[in-house]
C-alpha cells in the first residue's frame, strides 16, 4: 500500500493546532523536575513510583502532595508540595547515607582496630559513622596473633561483634604427685608445682620437674600458638640404702624376717619406709631393732650385740693337752715360755653357752680327765687339772754314760731333749751328749 502525503496547507494547519496545544498546556498544568545527589533515588509522588532521579513529572493536578524519595543505603526524604496552575518547580534533594551502629569487642579488651586500612582506636568500640556497606576489620595486640573479619553494615540496626584473639605464645600448666615440686622450663626456673606458665613460646621446650628424693621428671614438649596444655609430673622415689654393722661382725642380719647375709652388710635400692632389723650371733643375745628410711638417704645402723655366754679359761700340767668341751674340740694348752715349766699356758675358750658343761682334757701318754664346771654369763670359769701320766717309754736314748728309755717330752732349740725316765722323774740330755736316739715301738 502506498502512503498518502498531505498537502501542504494540511500539513501547516496541523503544526498550528499542535502549538495551540501545547501552549494551552503549559498554562494550565504544573510541572516537577526533581534531582537527587545521588541520581538514580526511587522517586514516589502521592505513594506512587513515577521513576528514579533526576525526573520531570508533568500534568501534576494542583494542590497539596506528597513526594518522596528513597535509595538504598540513604535515609528517606520525605517532602509535602502545593501546587499551583501553570507552576514549575525544581528540586534538589540531598539524601544522606544511612550509617550503621556498630560494638566492636574483643577478648582481651584493648585491641587495636583498623577499618580498610585506616586506624579508628581500641576495643570496646563504638561506631556510629559507617554507612551501609562492607568493610575489612583489623584487629591486633601484642602478645597476640592478628585476626581479620568481614564486617557488611546493611541498615541501622544495632550491632554486636565479637572477637576473640588467640594468644601468639602458648600456655602450660604443671602439676606433680607429690606438690611442691620446682618446675624448669628450658633451664629457667620457673615455680613450684602447680604451676601455670603463660607467654610460653611456640615449639619445643625442655621442661623439668624435680624435688629432693625423687628422680627428676623430664620431658620435651611441643606447644603451637594459643595451645593450652596440662601435663601431670608422677614422681618416683628415689631408693635409699641401709647399711648394717654389728659388734662382733659376723651377725646374721634379717630385715623385715628375711635372711639377708651377714654383718657387715650393704642394702641399696630400698623403697622410703620403716624396716624391721634382727642380728642374731651364736653367744649373743639376739638384737632387734626399726630403721626409718626417707627417700635417697643412705643410713648406716650399728648393732652392738651384749654376749649372752661366758669362757673357761684352762691350765693343764702337762702342756699339749686337748681340751674338748661337750665333746667338741676347742683348743690345745701351750707350754710357757718358760721351757723348765710342765704348767702350761692358759688356754682362753670364748663364746661358751652359760650353764652346765663337760669339759674332757686328752693327751697321749696320759689318762684322759672329764671335769664339769658351771659356766656364768659374761664371766671367765678357770680350770686348772693335773694329768696322770701313763707311764708307757716310748723313746731310747744312748749316751757314753748309759742308755736312757722313757717318754719323750721335748727337744730345745738347741736340740736339748727332755726325757721322763721314771713317772715324775724328768731327765735333760745335752745335744752333744747324745750318741742314738731311736723311738720305742
Amino acid at each position: 500500500m502506498r502512503a498518502r502525503v498531505l498537502p501542504p496547507l494540511a500539513l501547516a494547519l496541523l503544526g498550528i493546532l499542535s502549538a495551540a496545544a501545547l501552549a494551552q498546556t503549559d498554562i494550565t498544568a504544573p510541572q516537577l523536575r526533581i534531582t537527587t545527589d545521588p541520581e538514580m533515588a526511587d522517586v514516589h509522588f502521592d505513594g506512587a513510583l513515577q521513576g528514579q532521579s533526576p525526573l520531570t513529572l508533568s500534568d501534576l493536578a494542583p494542590g497539596p502532595h506528597l513526594l518522596s524519595v528513597t535509595k538504598s543505603g540513604y535515609h528517606e526524604v520525605r517532602q509535602s508540595i502545593a501546587l499551583t496552575g501553570a507552576q514549575r518547580i525544581a528540586l534538589n534533594l540531598t539524601l544522606e547515607p544511612v550509617s550503621g551502629l556498630i560494638l566492636l569487642h574483643s577478648t582481651p579488651p584493648g585491641s587495636e582496630v583498623e577499618i580498610n586500612g585506616a586506624h579508628r582506636g581500641t576495643t570496646p568500640m563504638l561506631l556510629t559513622d559507617l554507612p551501609v556497606g562492607r568493610y575489612r576489620v583489623h584487629f591486633s595486640q601484642s602478645g597476640y596473633l592478628p585476626k581479620d573479619i568481614d564486617l557488611a553494615v546493611q541498615d541501622r540496626t544495632p550491632m554486636l561483634v565479637p572477637v576473640d584473639l588467640i594468644s601468639d605464645s602458648a600456655t602450660l600448666m604443671v602439676l606433680s604427685t607429690p606438690p611442691g615440686a620446682t618446675v624448669t622450663l628450658n633451664g629457667i626456673t620457673k615455680g613450684h608445682t602447680p604451676c601455670a606458665l603463660d607467654r610460653v613460646a611456640a615449639g619445643e621446650s625442655e621442661l623439668q620437674v624435680s624435688l629432693d628424693g625423687y628422680r627428676t621428671f623430664e620431658r620435651t614438649i611441643r606447644l603451637a600458638a594459643g595451645q593450652g596444655e596440662n601435663v601431670t609430673a608422677a614422681l618416683e622415689p628415689l631408693p635409699a640404702t641401709l647399711n648394717v654393722v654389728s659388734i662382733p661382725t659376723g651377725a646374721r642380719i634379717y630385715v623385715n624376717d628375711e635372711f639377708r647375709g651377714e654383718a657387715p652388710l650393704t642394702l641399696a635400692k630400698l623403697e622410703p619406709g620403716l624396716y624391721r632389723l634382727r642380728a642374731e650371733k651364736k653367744g649373743y643375745d639376739i638384737l632387734s631393732r626399726s630403721a626409718s628410711l626417707a627417700r635417697a638417704q643412705s643410713r648406716t645402723e650399728e648393732l652392738r650385740l651384749v654376749s649372752n655366754a661366758g669362757a673357761i679359761e684352762v691350765i693343764t700340767h702337762p702342756a699339749g693337752v686337748r681340751v674338748l668341751v661337750d665333746g667338741k674340740d676347742r683348743g690345745v694348752t701351750l707350754a710357757m715360755q718358760d721351757a723348765s715349766s710342765l704348767i702350761s699356758a692358759p688356754l682362753r675358750i670364748e663364746l661358751v653357752d652359760a650353764g652346765e658343761h663337760r669339759i674332757q682334757l686328752v693327751r697321749e701318754g696320759y689318762f684322759d680327765k672329764i671335769v664339769s664346771v658351771t659356766v656364768n654369763r659374761q664371766e671367765t670359769t678357770p680350770i686348772q687339772e693335773r694329768l696322770k701320766q701313763r707311764f708307757i717309754p716310748n723313746t731310747e736314748i744312748k749316751t757314753a754314760q748309759g742308755v736312757y728309755k722313757g717318754v719323750f717330752i721335748d727337744e730345745g732349740i738347741e736340740g736339748k731333749i727332755r726325757l721322763e725316765i721314771r713317772p715324775g722323774v724328768i731327765k735333760s740330755i745335752e745335744a752333744q751328749d747324745i750318741v742314738s736316739r731311736r723311738a720305742i715301738p
